[in-house]
Order: C-alpha cells, then sequence, then structure tokens
C-alpha cells in the first residue's frame, strides 16, 4: 500500500498567560491508500489537535505548529500542508473531516442540500441544479430514505442519526482520497453506530479511501483498524498493526486502556482494572516519560528522561524503557 499521509515529528503549541504551551510533541504517523489507522487515547490526549492541524483548521493567532511536516500525496504530487494555504488548497477536495458532533458542525441556518451543494459548487465547479441532483445521490448512497425531501430539511429536523449520516455526505462528496473521522459514533447508540460503521466500511471499499479515525473505543479500534497509534498527552506512545498492538500491548498506557474494557467473556466477579489518575495539565506536564505518573511500572530513569521509540517484532514501535519486557 503507498503512503497517503505522512505526519513526522509535528509539534503544536498554544499562547497562554504563561507564554507558550507545547500540545502536540514529536507526533509521527502515518495512513496508507484504503487502510484505517486508528487514534486512541483518553480526552485531552491530543487526537482531535492532530486532527485539526492536518486539515489546517487550528485556531489562530492562539495556535501554531512549531515543527515537522504534514505529507499529503495524492494525484501523484506531495504537499506539506505546514505551509501556508496548502492545507486549505486541498480541504474539501483530496482530504475532508466528519466531526465529533454534527449538532455544532453543520450550520443551522442552512438546508442540508445547500450544505452538501456548497462543496459541490465550489470544487467540482456544478451548476445549482446538477449540484442539487448530486446531493440527493450522495444522501442516497449514505443511507437516508426519501433523499429528495430530506434535501431540504435543516439539520434540527434530523435524528442523531441522520445528521451524521449528512455530515458523512458532506465529506465524501468529492471523493477525498483522506478521510479523517473524528469520533464519528459518539452519542450514538449502539445500533446507529454499527450501521455509520459499516457505511464507512463500504465506502472505503468503494473509493479506496485512507482513514484517520480518531476514537477512545478500543472495541470500534478492533473492529475498524488496520494499525493503531495510541496518544498520551500529545505524544505517540505505542503504535502498529492493530492485531499486535491488541494482543501483545507494549506500552503500559496501552494495557491499561484494554484492561479498562469489559469483554463478553468477563465473569461477573471480575472488575474491570481502571488507569490510575487523570491526564495531567499540558501546562504541568511530568518530565521524562510523560505517563510516569500514572504508570504502575515508573522507577527513577522513567521520571528523569523521555524513553525513544523502540522497535519491537514487526513493525510495532513503542516509547517505554520496559517495552518488550512487561
Amino acid at each position: 500500500m503507498s503512503l497517503l499521509l505522512d505526519v513526522a515529528d509535528l509539534s503544536v503549541s498554544f499562547r497562554s498567560g504563561r507564554g507558550r504551551v507545547p500540545a502536540l510533541r514529536g507526533v509521527s504517523l502515518s495512513v496508507k491508500k484504503g487502510q484505517t489507522l486508528g487514534v486512541v487515547g483518553e480526552s485531552g490526549c491530543g487526537k482531535s489537535l492532530t486532527a485539526l492541524a492536518v486539515m489546517g483548521l487550528l485556531p489562530v493567532p492562539d495556535s501554531g505548529i512549531d515543527g515537522g511536516s504534514i505529507m499529503l500525496r495524492t494525484g501523484g504530487s506531495e504537499s506539506d500542508l505546514t505551509k501556508t494555504n496548502s492545507a486549505r488548497r486541498h480541504r474539501g477536495k483530496d482530504m475532508a473531516m466528519i466531526f465529533q458532533e454534527p449538532m455544532t458542525a453543520l450550520n443551522p441556518s442552512f438546508t442540508i442540500g445547500e450544505q452538501i451543494g456548497e462543496v459541490l459548487r465550489r470544487h467540482e465547479h456544478l451548476g445549482r441544479q446538477a449540484a442539487q441532483e448530486r446531493s440527493i445521490d450522495l444522501l442516497r448512497s449514505v443511507g437516508i430514505p426519501a433523499p429528495e425531501s430530506r434535501i431540504k430539511l435543516y439539520p434540527h429536523e434530523l435524528s442523531g442519526g441522520m445528521r451524521q449520516r449528512a455530515m458523512i455526505a458532506i465529506a465524501i462528496a468529492c471523493a477525498p482520497a483522506l478521510l479523517i473521522a473524528d469520533e464519528p459514533t459518539t452519542a450514538l447508540d449502539v445500533t446507529i453506530q454499527a450501521q455509520v460503521l459499516d457505511l464507512l466500511r463500504s465506502l472505503q471499499s468503494q473509493l479506496g479511501t485512507g482513514i484517520l479515525f480518531i476514537t477512545h473505543d478500543m472495541g470500534v479500534i478492533a473492529e475498524m483498524a488496520d494499525e493503531v497509534a495510541v496518544m498520551y498527552l500529545g505524544t505517540v506512545v505505542e503504535k502498529g498493526p492493530t492485531a499486535s498492538i491488541l494482543e501483545r500491548p507494549a506500552h503500559p498506557y496501552t494495557q491499561g486502556l484494554i484492561r479498562s474494557v469489559p469483554t463478553i467473556e468477563m465473569s461477573r466477579e471480575l472488575r474491570l482494572t481502571p488507569i490510575a489518575g487523570s491526564v495531567p495539565s499540558l501546562s504541568r506536564a511530568p518530565s521524562g516519560c510523560r505517563f510516569n505518573t500514572r504508570c504502575p511500572h515508573a522507577f527513577e530513569k522513567c521520571r528523569e528522561q523521555e524513553p525513544p521509540m523502540h522497535v519491537l517484532d514487526g513493525s510495532q514501535q513503542a516509547a517505554c524503557w520496559l517495552a518488550g519486557e512487561l
């Protein structure tokens, strides 16, 4: 599989009253054409921020990219999305994003049809009538019944599942090579979640789209992702093939995430093992390994030196001094 997205050593910081606060430090991950990279971690670990950096949607002037590169390879050419206006040229056509909450991402002042049509008129240069007909086809392709009438509705007139499908229709309107799905099943009931995941898999097989799938749900990772990147406090602490990481997690944080998920095989007497403590503030990030304040295996070296990525069997990597020993 050829590489579609290559994020290398990405660092992002925010401006605060205490100066610049690093939010992402040395993030490296990649997405291949036709495959799914799952990005997993607790809230506040930098998953959505990484996606916004890729899309060129970081809030300005309060944030900025301090280093690294974001290379997008489409149509036989390569673009560094950290360069001025580079992401803007590709956004909507070559890459698109399904936002976490469609009710706030969709514009309440315009109908669903108008919002899909805007993308088609801007990037495909379609006329109003052609854009409307294509919008109806897109709503039908994402499983919305009676699209001819639903296209005239406003976001508040649709159910949560319908709004999420409408968001997906907008995102795939121009058949982008890269699709970023930021927790697209959050706040949906389990049956609608399953339908949305099935829809994304179907669209990927039809269009050959590479997907960067952000979630905190390890069950969804097991179902959707070919590869996984585990993030903690603005860094990638483990990455590799999904099967390897789920069967043999090497980083204590990844192990904690997996142990905290209930399974059907668990007996009623067996209690889940949560990760102790909470994610520290970015402005007070611990020295050394960022997970050392919550890690049951931490020792002196963990508090003094930040571990590099250790390459384990195959392509699995973990940033832990005890990688391969736990």
